[in-house]
This record gives C-alpha cells, structure tokens and sequence, in this order.
C-alpha cells in the first residue's frame, strides 16, 4: 500500500510538474507576441530575451563570422544593436496602432531591445570563444 501511495505521488510531482514547465515556457514565449496587458511586461520581457538569444545561437551557426569589422570598441554591438533595433519596433508599434491594429510587447521600445541586445550577446559571447 505504502509503495502504491509513493508511486502515485511520485507520478503526480513528475507528471505536474511537466505541465507547470510546458505551461511555463509557453507563456515565456508566447507573451512577446500577444496584446500588450495581456501578459505581464517582465514575462514577455524574459521571453525576447531568449528567444533573441536563441536566434543569436542560430545566427552563429549559420554565418560563424563578424558581422562589421571588429573595430576599436570591442562589444560595442551590444549597445547600439539594441538601441536601433529599439527604436525601430518602437515605429512599428506606432504604426500598428494608428492602423487599428494591437501593439505586441516586441513591437515595443524596450520588447526590440531586450530581442536585439539578447542575439547581439550570445554573437558577441560565441565570437569571444573562438
């Protein structure tokens, strides 16, 4: 009886605890692409993180080079990138809301930048380990 007990809570702590991650890292990555308000800014926040980081990965993998020249400012990608990369969803956003449409947590100031700042970071991390 005892055994049966610990099995079913064992089943029950993998089996739920499966579901809380899936559910997880479905929020996780789906908030970045839903209405704003919505989902909560730090979670959506934390998914353009990765999902940028995940791209930058990919990037690397695809094209293991430098982008531009290295030049007297090492790093220095992971400011500008970001900033660009920000202002421009910023204008799309802009532009989704004056054509009725919903503004996305990535069509954001800061939803472009935490994308671009999390891809330039792995780049640049991945190019410091050659």
């Amino acid at each position: 009886m005892i055994e049966f007990l610990l099995e079913f809570a064992i089943e029950l702590i993998f089996y739920g605890g499966g579901e809380l991650l899936v559910e997880g890292v479905a929020r996780i990555f789906g908030a970045p692409f839903g209405r704003r308000g919505r989902h909560h800014p730090i979670v959506a926040g934390i998914g353009l993180l990765l999902i940028g980081a995940v791209l930058g990965e990919v990037s690397y993998w695809v094209w293991p080079y430098r982008l531009v020249a290295s030049g007297p400012y090492p790093g220095i990608s992971l400011l500008i990138s970001p900033v660009v990369n920000g202002l421009l969803t910023h204008a799309l956003g802009t532009w989704r809301e004056n054509h009725d449409r919903p503004r996305t947590y990535l069509s954001t100031f800061w939803g472009g930048a935490l994308f671009a700042f999390g891809m330039a970071g792995v780049r640049f991390w991945l190019m410091g380990a050659r």
